[in-house]
């Protein structure tokens, strides 16, 4: 679900073919927009809810969908599923 940054033309001339996919912004606005969570602020009276970088929620939703979308490819992991 990533943006595939990592085109060479190389890799394409041994078959590896982008697919279209989504971004990690993209996500994240739709888990803001779908539960109402606020991702980023609220750790001081400098930053409040919805403001600066991200908080103790954004760092979570984040790493769990890098998680994922890394185990998702992983060939490994889908033998140990089976």
């Amino acid at each position: 679900m990533w943006e595939d940054s990592c085109h060479d033309s190389g890799s394409r001339a041994r078959g590896w073919r982008p697919t279209p996919r989504r971004t990690l912004a993209i996500i994240l606005a739709d888990l803001v927009a779908t539960k109402g969570v606020v991702l980023n602020g609220g750790y001081n009276d400098r930053y409040p809810l919805g403001s600066g970088h991200w908080n103790e929620v954004g760092n979570r939703a984040a790493a769990e969908m890098t998680g994922e979308q890394l185990c998702a490819g992983s060939r490994a992991i889908a033998r140990m599923r089976q």
